[in-house]
């Protein structure tokens, strides 16, 4: 298990700092982080079952990211559908959890974590089935070559949460609306229109400090709740 990042640690600690993950007027969530298993540009090859498979990737939040947010949103979805799960672990560990610890994603040919994938950190796996979702760079311009959004790149992504309920499966999730890519890096090996004004103000480079720093949403506390997520 090895990061695998030419990126300095403070550039990584000042970007995460400025861009903590933030919710939007529209409902929509703006996050930072690596991407790894990026299909953001067109869709995997169909499964053994030959179904059509989902744009999307795996977005490796850094060790600095404040997750409060995003288990808010989580946690709302829970009280809105299955509220039992709320202050029950053993409820909620019957729904899927969104929030997946980047140690346990493992590699079936290895039998270890996929590099960049680092012990103690989450990750989120953010789809979308419908249609491909904009990809653009810091100036708005479209990203339309794969060369330019790969696994291993930084991006700040925009995802929405929702309730999904497939197969017998069950639970919050979240769901991938457009990416911006930011910052290159190592390779990890595995177009619509863009709202523009969901990324106004953000400027990331590899090495200048971020500007337009985003403010952190705090989690509305609930004392009758538990952390179900982990």
């Amino acid at each position: 298990m090895t990061e695998k990042t030419r990126m300095p640690a403070d550039w990584i600690a000042r970007t995460v700092a400025a861009h903590q993950p933030k919710k939007l007027p529209n409902g929509n969530i703006l996050v930072f982080g690596r991407l790894a298993f990026c299909n953001v540009l067109e869709r995997p090859k169909p499964g053994a079952d030959g179904k059509e498979r989902a744009y999307g990737c795996v977005v490796l939040l850094p060790e600095e990211t404040d997750l409060s947010v995003l288990k808010a949103e989580a946690g709302a979805l829970f009280k809105e559908k299955a509220p039992a799960a709320l202050t029950n672990k053993a409820i909620a560990s019957k729904y899927h959890n969104p929030f997946k610890k980047q140690e346990d994603q493992v590699s079936k040919e290895s039998g270890t974590p996929y590099d960049g994938f680092v012990e103690g950190r989450v990750c989120l796996s953010v789809n979308s089935s419908k249609s491909q979702p904009p990809v653009v760079n810091q100036r708005m311009a479209p990203v339309t070559d794969k060369k330019d959004v790969y696994s291993g790149v930084w991006a700040i992504v925009s995802i929405r949460p929702g309730w999904f309920k497939v197969q017998g499966k069950e639970g919050p999730t979240f769901y991938l609306q457009q990416v911006m890519v930011v910052a290159d890096d190592e390779s990890l090996g595995g177009v619509g229109r863009p709202d523009a004004s969901e990324f106004a103000g953000i400027s990331i480079t590899s090495d200048v400090d971020p500007s337009a720093a985003f403010g952190v949403q705090g989690a509305p506390e609930d004392e009758d709740s538990t952390d179900i997520f982990g």
